[in-house]
């Protein structure tokens, strides 16, 4: 025998016919070309015997199996998806989650991408330092002068003036 236990699991779950009622060791015997029953020495019979029961137990630890009785066994619904997808291999292959899905896949560059973007603005400014610095320091001295002519003028007094254009009355006019 050649074969690991997982295989011989694997291979059972692509040759199982019927779902609801099967035995290992029929389906080993009869389909497997590792498992010659009819030339096979006392020893041989026993091993394949053992090794049919380590693929029942191994297919009942994975929950492919359920045990209706002694030696018949009935797939459950994730054995029945192994057998679809081909055997025990293919169903653990299949199962694996991969780490990004399709959406994150397409973002993550642009997200990068951004990022360093950012990352590169913010070391280096589109105005240089010293062109901040020198703008800062016009800015000040223009606050400064502005500050030093609006307490230099005074408030303009607002002074009556004498105005002629009123109508006075009757009584004050004088003669002239």
């Amino acid at each position: 025998m050649n074969k690991t236990t997982i295989e011989y699991l694997d291979f059972v779950l692509s040759k199982i016919t019927d779902i609801s009622n099967f035995i290992v060791w029929n389906i080993l015997k009869t389909e497997s070309t590792d498992f010659d029953f009819d030339n096979a020495t006392e020893d041989d019979k026993h091993l394949m015997l053992d090794e049919s029961r380590k693929v029942a137990d191994l297919g009942i630890t994975y929950g492919y199996f359920i045990k209706i009785s002694h030696a018949e066994f009935r797939l459950t619904d994730k054995g029945i998806k192994a057998k679809e997808l081909g055997g025990h291999l293919k169903y653990q292959k299949s199962a694996k989650k991969t780490p990004l899905n399709t959406y994150q896949k397409i973002y993550l560059p642009f997200f990068i991408l951004f990022g360093l973007l950012g990352i590169y603005k913010v070391f280096q400014p589109t105005v240089p330092v010293s062109d901040f610095h020198k703008l800062k320091t016009d800015f000040d001295t223009l606050n400064s002068r502005f500050d030093s002519i609006v307490k230099s003028t005074s408030k303009p007094t607002l002074e009556l003036l004498n105005d002629t254009s009123q109508t006075k009355n009757f009584r004050d006019l004088k003669n002239d």
